[in-house]
């Protein structure tokens, strides 16, 4: 008869987890002596998981802070103290902390004539500011009319630059010449 009872239990909790219905709810909400530890165990995770981000979103970087986002996120919901105003307010921080960054990174690798990174912030400050709605097509026009402006230069600049070296060895072969010394083969 135990054992009936026990299969029959056992068998209401995998039926639960698959419904996505805590066992708790299921018994009407109604805390058990044991579930009670449990509860503040998930509490506690979720308490530290807010720490972890608040830290993140301050010191690390994007991707960091936001897995740190999406792990509170989880065990908030566990402990049933998940607020979505909240989670929103750190996604966006998190989101305008790297539209910041991408955008003075762009600026740095541009100086610098690195196209390549230089047109990767570009896009990712374009997503990031899209994923919270503050995306301004004309900004990132201009920008990107900025890089390809810089690329045209660069390379006219290179082509110019092979010009000049060609001409100079040119004028290099023909004095050589002039003066009598076959150029080496």
């Amino acid at each position: 008869m135990k054992q009936l009872a026990l299969s029959f239990a056992l068998l209401a909790a995998v039926l639960c987890l698959l419904a996505g219905v805590s066992p708790a709810a299921a018994t009407g909400g109604k805390k058990t002596e044991k579930s009670d530890p449990h509860q503040k165990v998930l509490l506690r995770q979720a308490k530290a998981s807010l720490m972890r981000l608040e830290r993140a979103i301050k010191k690390d970087g994007f991707y960091s802070a936001r897995a740190a986002l999406n792990i509170w996120r989880s065990n908030a919901i566990d402990a049933g103290t998940f607020d979505q105003a909240l989670y929103d307010s750190f996604k966006k921080r998190i989101y305008q902390a790297s539209i910041a960054a991408n955008r003075s990174y762009f600026e740095d690798y541009l100086a610098r004539n690195n196209f390549y990174e230089a047109r990767i912030c570009l896009e990712i400050w374009r997503l990031h500011s899209e994923e919270i709605g503050v995306y301004d097509e004309e900004v990132y026009k201009r920008l990107n009319k900025r890089l390809n402006q810089a690329i045209a230069r660069k390379k006219a600049e290179d082509e110019r630059k092979k010009a000049e070296a060609a001409k100079k060895a040119a004028a290099k072969k023909a004095a050589k010449k002039k003066s009598g010394l076959a150029p080496r083969q």
